[in-house]
């Protein structure tokens, strides 16, 4: 099972460029605030400037890699959420990704919840969500 189609991602990536930020810490913060010790005066604060990068992928061939599932306990509880974590690859095409499994353009995580009440098969929730946030209008099961 694979998805095969164009692709649009969006992402942000550092440029390297530190950029500073000033603000005022309120007079009335808390005690358990990290800049308790500086209310009432104005700090500085330094940051990596990002940028939204779009990539287009055409034709591209997206597999599954790997998918983990795991229980998110709630404390004190006996309860919690199940969860799904796909990674995935983008190849240029099923035949560059036939050639060399370490010939992928991109490589990312996404992760969703699981209904143990819906959900059964691990890959057949996986290819949906990838297909979902990837784009269900332009990929097709291949």
């Amino acid at each position: 099972m694979a998805l095969s189609g164009s692709l649009n991602i969006i992402s942000t990536q550092e440029t390297g460029n530190i950029l500073t930020r000033s603000f005022t810490v309120p007079a009335d913060v808390s005690e358990d605030d990290p800049y308790y010790a500086q209310k009432g005066t104005t700090v500085e604060g330094y940051y990596t400037e990002s940028i939204i990068v779009s990539s287009s992928y055409t034709n591209s061939y997206v597999k599954l890699r790997q998918a983990n599932m795991w229980v998110n306990m709630e404390e004190g509880t006996d309860t919690g959420s199940f969860n799904l974590e796909c990674q995935y690859r983008v190849y240029g095409s099923e035949v560059s990704k036939s050639a060399d499994l370490n010939n992928y353009l991109l490589e990312r995580t996404i992760n969703t919840t699981w209904d143990i009440d819906t959900d059964s098969n691990i890959f057949t929730k996986s290819y949906s969500t990838l297909k979902n946030e990837l784009g269900a209008d332009t990929l097709t099961d291949v």
